[in-house]
């Protein structure tokens, strides 16, 4: 369309324009305008509005569209079947946070969703084994249930900080930085601890001494470990075979 000749779409033009989009842009798209035009881009959703022009199969930038939001929240009976049904390999992320915004605004009901599911009178569910792949997540809580079993005072810091604790022994504070091993040495075998603050990360980040008083370790076995950090200060990685004067009973 030339420069500067004004767009009058019709009605049909608008309607034409919503059943073929999948988002206002498109819509914008299809009627010859910019989708940098918020200006109009507002008025036209505005006009379809109040003239209820249906929009429920527009996608905007999610993966689904209403239509299939309201058809997988009446047929699924658990999250991990909706994500299925939307074609989402796992709910990460803002992913489920943009499910639940949408439905709210629709006014869907997911509350047989939501609704606990608790296993027969006398029945104990917790039946799963410890896995491997949780002890990253556990360790800073099996670390401070080590100390408390001991008398000592624990505390999580609020902000991030470069330790997972601070232990008060008779006063004196000290800063627990608490690591998990779950890889193995291809040569030895033995467990070999990561030290690196971003250890996924290509940028190694090491601690800094006047950070981190102690490590405290949890191997694959379940061996607990407590080493001053000036033992380890300046490495990346760490053999536990080489830390075994640092074990300590359970």
């Amino acid at each position: 369309m030339p420069r500067g000749i004004a767009l009058r779409p019709t009605d049909g033009d608008i309607k034409r324009a919503i059943k073929a989009a999948t988002s206002w842009r498109g819509v914008m798209r299809e009627l010859g305008y910019t989708t940098t035009n918020g200006r109009t881009a507002a008025r036209i959703r505005q006009y379809a509005e109040d003239q209820s022009f249906d929009t429920s199969h527009f996608r905007g930038c999610r993966g689904w569209s209403d239509n299939e939001l309201r058809a997988a929240l009446e047929q699924c009976d658990s999250w991990s079947a909706v994500l299925r049904r939307l074609g989402m390999a796992t709910g990460g992320g803002n992913v489920m946070v943009a499910i639940k915004a949408r439905a709210k605004y629709l006014q869907l009901d997911y509350s047989h969703i939501e609704s606990r599911r608790r296993v027969p009178r006398g029945e104990v569910p917790f039946a799963d084994p410890p896995q491997m792949r949780w002890l990253r997540a556990a360790a800073p809580t099996l670390a401070a249930g080590w100390f408390a079993h001991r008398g000592y005072r624990v505390s999580f810091p609020v902000e991030p900080c470069p330790y997972d604790l601070v232990v008060d022994v008779r006063g004196v504070l000290y800063r627990v930085q608490v690591k998990s091993a779950t890889g193995r040495d291809a040569t030895s075998g033995q467990w070999v601890c990561n030290l690196a603050q971003n250890p996924k990360f290509r940028k190694t980040v090491l601690y800094d001494p006047e950070d981190v008083d102690f490590f405290f370790i949890i191997d694959g076995d379940m061996n607990y470990y407590i080493t001053p950090i000036e033992e380890v200060a300046g490495r990346g990685s760490v053999t536990l075979s080489t830390l075994r004067h640092r074990k300590v009973s359970r």
